[in-house]
């Protein structure tokens, strides 16, 4: 999986497959606290099969809905992406606005 930086980050993974949850999260030191701080989420939506790659942040693919968000990016902010299909984690990567 890979994601592109800048103000409108682009996600794609290899094998291309449809994934059905997408997360984008703020990577924030231990101190915040547990759990992720999400920024955007989406969701297949019924009955689409899920999104292909590639995904622009903030910007549901066909076949998807944003179901959280989109926040505002910050520069210099770490964030992590992660991407499921059939309920399991496969894929994620970071990336710095």
């Amino acid at each position: 999986m890979s994601v592109t930086g800048g103000a409108q980050p682009v996600c794609a993974w290899t094998p291309e497959c449809r994934i059905d949850q997408l997360w984008v999260a703020a990577v924030l030191p231990p101190s915040a606290g547990p759990g992720l701080y999400f920024e955007w989420t989406a969701a297949t939506q019924p009955p689409a099969r899920g999104g292909l790659a590639p995904i622009s942040s903030g910007q549901a693919p066909l076949g998807m809905e944003t179901t959280y968000g989109p926040r505002t990016l910050n520069h210099g902010q770490q964030y992590q992406v992660m991407i499921f299909a059939g309920g399991a984690n496969v894929g994620q990567a970071y990336f710095v606005p």
